[in-house]
């Protein structure tokens, strides 16, 4: 109760956690169960809290996808989770791009391979930063 009183964490994360503090795998797997049912536990809502949590802080769709896999949330979830969201990425790229660089769009091909390359690492894909920087 107290990991999660702090902050959502995945099956995954508390399972990890948890056998930290405790070798008996079945009551950790039972514990988990038992806050799921009653609703305190829920990858579904990690993974949407974690969305916004990240797209706030400038990251990309991308990124934020492989960030949710890497902490073993179902894919059906991270999908659901991208589609009950309405954050718009063209906004949330530009508002990065302008924070970082200005509201300059580069001529030389030496920055807008840089510019590029920022964008992709925060996530972005390559049809956005286009779409942006074009």
């Amino acid at each position: 109760m107290n990991l999660l009183a702090r902050r959502e964490h995945t099956v995954w994360e508390l399972q990890r956690k948890l056998s930290k503090k405790s070798q008996d795998s079945t009551l950790i797997t039972e514990v988990i169960h038992v806050l799921a049912d009653e609703g305190l536990q829920s990858d579904a809502r990690f993974a949407e809290a974690y969305l916004r949590m990240r797209a706030k802080r400038g990251f990309g769709p991308e990124r934020i996808q492989l960030e949710l896999e890497e902490r073993k949330v179902a894919p059906h979830l991270i999908e659901r989770a991208f589609q009950n969201n309405d954050i718009c990425w063209q906004t949330e790229i530009r508002t990065v791009w302008q924070k970082r660089f200005g509201d300059e769009i580069p001529t030389d091909y030496m920055e807008k391979a840089k510019q590029k390359r920022f964008l992709q690492y925060r996530g972005f894909s390559i049809g956005q930063i286009n779409a942006l920087l074009e």
